[in-house]
């Protein structure tokens, strides 16, 4: 029986009290009390304001994709493996950047089967890549093949709801530098993208002949995407005296294009595997 007398009250208790103190403080307060007869509204906590900020974005095999840490993905970061490299550790590097309101996009190469790696890939063919400025730059050869998938890839990140060219950057390495060169260099005027940086790399032959022929037409195209490329004193994978010409040669179309060595022996010293990227990172920033 004692126990029957402390039952807790009612939902219909709870209601008539609270009704009861309404009217009491009626004359207390300026508006008027809660009918009981109507639906009082719940506290409701809104979803916080950068969720309206999410990107959508259509992955496709191997496009490995983070969203901003803090919840705004404004920028968008594209990264590019170096040769014989996955894209896993660079959205591993991604994650550890944490850059505010930058999403990140690590893109695999579309060359499969690199030899001597489980399952790397590249942005170009060996045969491609040490071809000569001369040689034939036909519709098969993988340098134009890569520069067309890009800038497909770039169009789609780019449309209906995507990001802006001015909110896009390219971070590449070594041969994924090279093609993020290739990229950029051609990114002009309403195409102009926010910033390049390649890290031990340059154009390839072939890259910086076409970039040579099209001199004229680039400069007529409009402002350019600024790029920042770091070569350490002592590569021997790439010479210094390429990624000076391509220093060189993008500034006389017009480009703010910066050449920072480093005397690191080389970040290529791990290979063009992702170890050696983040020492590279932090002698840049």
């Amino acid at each position: 029986m004692l126990l029957a007398q402390h039952q807790e009250p009612k939902d219909k208790q709870i209601q008539e009290a609270i009704y009861r103190l309404r009217q009491a403080n009626a004359g207390k307060t300026s508006g008027a009390a809660t009918s009981l007869q109507q639906p009082v509204p719940l506290m409701t906590t809104e979803a916080p304001e950068d969720v309206h900020h999410r990107k959508r974005i259509k992955l496709q095999p191997g496009w490995l994709y983070h969203a901003s840490p803090d919840g705004v993905d404004e920028n968008l970061l594209i990264l590019l493996h170096g040769y014989g490299d996955t894209p896993e550790p660079y959205a591993k590097l991604a994650r550890q950047m944490a850059l505010p309101q930058t999403a990140c996009l690590a893109l695999p190469g579309p060359i499969g089967r690199v030899p001597g790696t489980p399952n790397g890939r590249a942005w170009y063919s060996e045969e491609d890549e040490d071809k000569s400025p001369t040689g034939g730059n036909s519709s098969s050869n993988s340098v134009t093949s890569t520069f067309q998938w890009l800038q497909q890839v770039l169009a789609g990140l780019q449309g209906s709801n995507g990001w802006q060219a001015s909110h896009t950057h390219l971070f590449g390495f070594s041969q994924g530098g090279s093609a993020a060169l290739h990229l950029a260099l051609h990114c002009r005027g309403e195409a102009k993208l926010g910033s390049c940086v390649a890290v031990a790399a340059a154009l390839l032959p072939q890259q910086l002949k076409g970039l040579i022929e099209l001199q004229q037409q680039q400069q007529a195209a409009g402002s350019a995407t600024p790029v920042l490329i770091t070569h350490g004193s002592k590569d021997t994978e790439v010479p210094q005296s390429r990624a000076q010409a391509t220093a060189a040669a993008a500034a006389r179309t017009g480009m703010v294009a910066c050449l920072q060595g480093t005397n690191v022996l080389s970040a290529h010293a791990g290979g063009e595997r992702a170890s050696p990227v983040v020492g590279a990172v932090s002698v840049c920033s």
